[in-house]
């Protein structure tokens, strides 16, 4: 085996983007891929089409289906497989391989080396890579049937991924499916349950700090906006904290505990509820509304499933949504959202089943982190030379 140069081994195709003004050039029969459509490893579809027209007046060539696709700009080193033939944008190279190089290795290569095309791109607000920094990527070329065997490892490890993604998915539909089967659609309110405004229900709507404390590496949580998510509180992903001084000057008016509801108020993601689950005492900023319940009358578990409802939060934005650039909920009018409320009983019910599902998909996310570890653990040893003995020792991107 031998040390070589990755342009010694690939040619680029590059992209590019038909006139807007042109409207004869766009949504027609031919896929066209940018950034965006790069979610996940096989690309099946893209968000814009352009015409034969727009290809035949822009740089893209048709990308056949099975092609290596990597991004240059933005999220430089992103690698997919095109699963269909599309035209790319000029942020995209097309990447074919000779001979000696099997597809699938390359794909996998570009994927242990994002930490390499992270540290070599430059640019002030977007960033980029060079085409040298690409082609002069150097690496230890296995034989082709070691390629492949490397490469038939790591599908199987990512296969274990993606089912477990899938699982993890299939839960949160479940949750979705029994709140419509128990309550039905609480737009419609179509099993003609009383409707009351939030207030009537709950013991204090009220906001976090609008002041923002000094950002401290230690101490106690802060919770914002970017921490809460459709699949509940995500704290550690992005964790901030503040100073135990700034912290009870906050919870005198608002003091979250376990159990309460999380709203968004204000920003990109307004209008996502999710239960709190810190044992601990935290803070929150004024885009986070705090809604602690009257638990004789409102379960939060309910609440969060209501609030969360497509139909709903379409609703509520109808009717209370204010803001133009950007979507904000006021304190007064989420005090005033017009909810169904089932009787105790069954949103009692239907917490019990949402607990035993979320256990369910706790145990799924548990094992997703793990195959994640041994995923990456893998890619790492196959780009070392680790995975198949000593006869390909040394293999590395």
């Amino acid at each position: 085996m031998r040390e070589v140069k990755l342009g010694d081994y690939i040619t680029l195709a590059g992209g590019g983007t038909p006139s807007k003004k042109n409207l004869k050039y766009w949504n027609g029969s031919i896929p066209w891929a940018s950034v965006k459509d790069l979610k996940e490893d096989l690309l099946t579809s893209t968000v814009d089409s352009i015409t034969e027209e727009g290809l035949a007046n822009c740089p893209s060539s048709l990308i056949k289906a099975g092609t290596v696709v990597v991004c240059t700009r933005m999220a430089v080193g992103k690698a997919v497989i095109t699963a269909i033939d599309t035209a790319i944008n000029q942020d995209l190279k097309a990447v074919y391989t000779s001979k000696e190089l099997d597809k699938k290795f390359l794909f996998y290569l570009f994927k242990a080396n994002e930490d390499y095309f992270n540290s070599v791109a430059t640019g002030a607000t977007v960033q980029g890579i060079k085409i040298e920094h690409l082609k002069g990527l150097r690496f230890v070329l296995p034989p082709l049937p070691t390629q492949r065997r490397i490469a038939a490892a790591l599908d199987l490890a990512d296969r274990q991924r993606q089912l477990l993604r899938e699982e993890i998915a299939a839960y949160g539909q479940l949750g979705e499916s029994l709140f419509l089967e128990m309550f039905g659609d609480p737009v419609g309110n179509n099993k003609n349950f009383p409707v009351c405004k939030l207030l009537s229900a709950s013991e204090q709507i009220t906001d976090g700090t609008h002041h923002s404390p000094e950002p401290k590496e230690f101490g106690r949580p802060y919770v914002t906006a970017k921490h809460i998510k459709l699949h509940g509180l995500d704290f550690k992903a992005k964790p901030s904290f503040i100073s135990e001084e700034a912290h009870r000057e906050i919870i005198k008016r608002c003091c979250p505990v376990k159990g309460d509801v999380l709203y968004i108020k204000d920003g990109a993601t307004t209008g996502i509820a999710c239960i709190n689950t810190f044992e601990e005492s935290i803070s929150l900023l004024s885009s986070v509304a705090l809604i602690k319940l009257n638990k004789d009358k409102l379960n939060g578990n309910y609440l969060v499933a209501l609030l969360n409802n497509l139909n709903m939060q379409m609703s509520l934005q109808d009717k209370y949504m204010s803001g133009a650039a950007i979507k904000r909920y006021t304190i007064a009018k989420i005090k005033r959202f017009e909810i169904p409320l089932p009787p105790i009983a069954s949103q009692d019910q239907f917490a019990n089943r949402i607990q035993k599902i979320e256990a369910l998909k706790a145990k799924a996310e548990a094992a997703l982190a793990e195959a994640d570890d041994l995923f990456n653990a893998l890619l790492q040893r196959a780009f070392r030379g680790e995975l198949f003995g000593e006869g390909d020792k040394g293999i590395r991107g």
